[in-house]
C-alpha cells in the first residue's frame, strides 16, 4: 500500500493508480479508504470502461454496507454511461439479490420489464423474480410467475424444463404433488415426450407405478431416444420386478447409447442374472474390444469376470 501512496503523489492524474489503491484497502478492510480512492480514479478517468468498473466497485460497497441510495446513485451513473442498456439495470438487480435485499431487487426486475419486449428477456427476468418471490415465501406468486414466464418461451425451450422443475420443487415442499398431477393432466390435453416424462416422473415419485410406466413409454414413443427417460423406465420396472422387460430395455439403451460403455456392463450384468451367462460374456468381451483404452472399463471388466468365477477373462 505505501508504494502505491508513493506512486499516487508522483502520477497525481493518473485513475489507474487510486484503483489499484482502491482494491487493496478493499481487501484489506479499510472501506472508507477504498470508497476515496475509487472516487479519485473515478473523477480522473476518460475511458467510459474504466468508469464502468469503478461505480461497479463503488456500488458493491454500497451494497454491502446497505447504502441503497448510494448504491442506486452509482448504478445511475452507471446507466447514463450506457442509457439503452437493459442488461446495466439487470445488473443491479441481481446486485441487490446477491445482497439479499429481495424486495428492492423485485422491484427492480419489475421496472425491467417495462422497458423491454424481448420474450428472451422477459422470460429471464421473469423466472429471477419468481425465484425471488418463493424466497421471500409468497410460493403461489413464484409458481404464477414462472407460469408467465413459460408462456413466452417456445415449445421444447430448455427454461420451460428448468421451470418446470422449480415448480414441482414448490408443490413437493408443500406436499401437493397430487394436487399438481392434476392440474397437469386437465392442463396438457396434447402430450408430447416433455408432458409424458414430466407426469411419469410425478407418478413415479407419488407410488403409482401403473400410470408411471404407462406415461414413461408413451414419453418414448415420442422420443424413442431419450436417454433420460428410458433409464427411468428401467429402474421403475426393476422395481416392480419385471427382469425380462428389463433386459429389453437394457438392449435398446445399449444400442442408442454406444458410445456409453456403462449400459453394455449394466446389461451384462441383468442377463447374467437371467441365467444367460454366454451372452452375458460375449456382451462384456465386445464391449472389451470396442473400448480397449478406457481403464475405468477395464478394471470393472476385471472385477465382474473374477466375480462370475471366470479368472482367465479377468486376465
Amino acid at each position: 500500500i505505501a508504494y502505491y501512496e508513493r506512486a499516487a503523489a508522483l502520477r497525481p492524474k493518473s485513475p489507474s493508480v487510486p484503483a489499484a489503491l482502491g482494491a487493496l484497502y478493499r481487501r484489506t478492510g479499510q472501506r472508507q479508504k477504498a470508497v476515496q480512492s475509487y472516487k479519485t480514479a473515478l473523477s480522473l478517468s476518460r475511458s467510459k470502461r474504466q468508469k464502468k468498473r469503478y461505480l461497479r466497485a463503488l456500488a458493491n460497497m454500497a451494497l454491502a454496507d446497505r447504502d441503497l441510495a448510494g448504491a442506486r446513485g452509482y448504478f445511475k451513473k452507471l446507466v447514463q454511461l450506457a442509457p439503452r442498456s437493459v442488461f446495466l439495470r439487470i445488473e443491479l438487480a441481481q446486485s441487490l439479490a446477491r445482497a439479499k435485499l429481495h424486495g428492492e431487487a423485485i422491484a427492480q426486475y419489475k421496472g425491467i420489464l417495462k422497458r423491454t419486449s424481448d420474450s428472451a428477456t422477459r422470460a429471464n427476468v421473469l423466472k429471477e423474480i419468481g425465484s425471488l418471490q418463493r424466497k421471500v415465501g409468497k410460493t403461489k406468486d413464484a409458481i404464477a410467475t414462472y407460469r408467465k414466464a413459460m408462456r413466452l418461451a417456445a415449445r421444447g425451450h430448455w427454461i420451460r424444463r428448468e421451470l418446470t422443475d422449480r415448480i414441482i420443487s414448490i408443490y413437493r415442499e408443500e406436499e401437493r404433488l397430487s394436487d399438481l398431477i392434476r392440474e397437469y393432466e386437465k392442463q396438457w390435453k396434447r402430450r408430447g415426450h416433455f408432458e409424458w416424462q414430466v407426469l411419469g416422473r410425478l407418478y413415479d415419485e407419488t407410488g403409482n407405478e401403473a400410470k408411471a410406466t404407462k406415461a414413461y413409454r408413451a414419453a418414448l414413443k415420442k422420443q424413442p431416444r431419450a436417454i433420460d427417460t428410458r433409464v427411468r423406465l428401467i429402474a421403475l420396472l426393476e422395481r416392480s420386478g419385471q427382469a425380462k422387460e428389463v433386459i429389453v430395455q437394457y438392449r435398446k439403451l445399449a444400442a442408442m447409447a454406444s458410445g456409453e460403455p456403462r449400459y453394455q456392463l449394466e446389461l451384462a450384468k441383468r442377463l447374467h442374472r437371467s441365467g444367460r451367462q454366454a451372452e452375458a460374456i460375449k456382451v462384456l468381451e465386445r464391449a472389451g474390444r470396442r473400448f480397449r483404452r478406457d481403464a475405468s472399463l477395464h478394471a470393472a471388466l476385471t472385477n465382474v469376470f473374477a466375480r462370475w468365477g471366470k479368472p482367465k477373462l479377468a486376465l
